[in-house]
This record gives structure tokens, sequence and C-alpha cells, in this order.
């Protein structure tokens, strides 16, 4: 290794300037010298090398000692010990810290005003029936894997056929691109009912999206948050609680999405073969036998 070139990147790295490394470094080299000297052996004009020496005395990494001041041959320079480097780290440290502090303590305020008339967010909120269907099949046409909480939305919030066309719909917009749709459902007989009805009436219904469930039982889960982006949609039907959120922030989303990840790595498939084993769907044969 060279450590001479080595020494120079470090002490840069440090916040020295080029000249004040090469000065400093050989100031170190020589021992008691001078700026005579030290311009002859580092090839930087002298009255460079004076103004050097004068930045490295005031950051306390050498010492210039001359009767008559700061001047040419009179002045003698004497490097500190090289250790005076590590104690102003520390001395950094201890003062970064206070900074630190002191900054944490004004930072609301401060964010306060730079927040003030700007946000990076929004929420629209849809209450009713209405309101819920609108946010349901609100499919925004942006191309991307979308991440689902479902519970399976009954189809007395919607009816069949608006439930039905809304889901074909979705089913188009998803076959056309490249987004895959990663359902979370749990494993109960109204997830059967509700997958092997789908699935038997359209066979695309699997198309571009996954579905598995979660190794517990989701207790009180009853709204379906669909994730995608920096969007959020969220739809409760359930009891008097009728209502959709429409969310944009980058924050809530990629956070739901994380959890929605972890809990996709320690779930199993609901397979193809899985949903057939549960068909004919009885509801679906009695829609038929009444068309």
């Amino acid at each position: 290794m060279d450590y001479q070139k080595r020494t120079i990147d470090v002490l840069k790295n440090f916040g020295l300037s080029d000249n004040e490394a090469l000065v400093y470094q050989k100031a170190v080299e020589l021992g008691e010298t001078s700026p005579f000297k030290i311009s002859k052996a580092t090839g930087i004009a002298r009255t460079t090398v004076y103004a050097v020496l004068t930045d490295l005395s005031l950051k306390g990494l050498v010492e210039l000692e001359s009767a008559t001041g700061l001047m040419k041959q009179q002045t003698k320079v004497i490097a500190k010990n090289p250790s005076i480097l590590r104690e102003i780290i520390h001395s950094k440290q201890k003062s970064l810290s206070t900074q630190e502090v002191d900054i944490v303590e004004i930072l609301p305020w401060l964010k306060k005003e730079y927040l003030k008339d700007t946000t990076d967010s929004d929420f629209q909120f849809f209450p009713g029936m209405e309101g819920a269907n609108y946010v349901m099949f609100d499919y925004d046409g942006v191309d991307q894997d979308s991440y689902i909480f479902d519970y399976q939305v009954p189809m007395d919030a919607t009816g069949g056929k608006e439930m039905n066309k809304g889901v074909d719909r979705g089913i188009k917009k998803r076959v056309g691109g490249v987004g895959i749709e990663y359902n979370l459902t749990p494993m109960t007989d109204w997830t059967k009912h509700v997958l092997s009805y789908q699935v038997e009436r359209n066979p695309h219904y699997l198309d571009r999206a996954q579905f598995r469930y979660p190794p517990f039982e989701l207790q009180n889960f009853n709204v379906m948050v669909r994730l995608k982006g920096n969007r959020t949609w969220i739809v409760s039907v359930k009891d008097k609680e009728v209502w959709g959120i429409k969310i944009r922030s980058s924050n809530l989303t990629t956070s739901l999405i994380c959890l929605h990840q972890a809990l996709w790595k320690i779930s199993s498939p609901i397979t193809k073969d899985m949903i057939e084993s549960w068909m004919p769907n009885p509801y679906l044969q009695a829609e038929k036998s009444n068309s």
C-alpha cells in the first residue's frame, strides 16, 4: 500500500484541502521546520504555504512560532501530534450531538412553517352504499401491481348484477396489463363460496390474480383494502358503517404494502384446483336456472 497517498486521501476526507493535506503531511515528516523547507519539499509556492500554514494553525494541527509574526523564514513550524486528528473528530461528534438536540427541538416549528401551504397527500370520503360501490370498483387505469386485503364483500352490498359487472370490468383491465393482483383473504366457507362462484362464472377470474390465506383466523376484519402505487382504497359495507375512502399517501400505502408482503410470505396459496374442488357453486346454478 502507498501509505503516503493513502494518508493524503484520508486527510482530504477529514476536511483538508489538497494543499493543506500535503503541507500537514510534510510538516509531520520534517519535524520542526520552516515555510521555506516545506515549500521546497512540496513544490508549493512559499506565499501559498504561508496561507496554508495559517489555516492549519487555526484548525489546531500545527504551531507557528515567530518573533515577528507569521512571516517568511523566521517562522518555525511544528506539527502537533497526529493524535490530534482523532481528538478533533471526538470534539466534532460531541458538538454534532449537541447540535442535533437543538435541531430536533426546532424542527416541529420549521416543518410546520414548511408544510403549512402544501401537502403530498389527500383523501376523499364517499358515504353510503353509492360511495362504497364507487370506491370498490374504482379501477384507476394505472397498470401496477396491487395488494388487497379482502374478506370477500357480499353481493347484497351492490346487487348481483352490479357486483359481477364491476368484477368483470376489473378483470378486463387486469388481463390487458402487466400488473399482478395479490389477494390476501381468510379461508372460510364464505371465501370458498365467493371464489368458486366467480371462477365458475368467469374463467378469467384468476388471470393475473393470486390468492393466499394466512395461517390464522382474521377475526372482525370487515373492510376491503386495496393498495397500489401511492394510493389506498378502503371499503366498508358491514352493518350501518357503509362508506368508501380513497387516500393518496405514499407513507400509508407503502407501510400497508409492507405489512401485506410480510403476511403474504407466511400465507398458503389458494390454487385453481382447490377452487374447482369447491364447484359446482349452488348459488350460480340457481341463478342459471332462474335466468
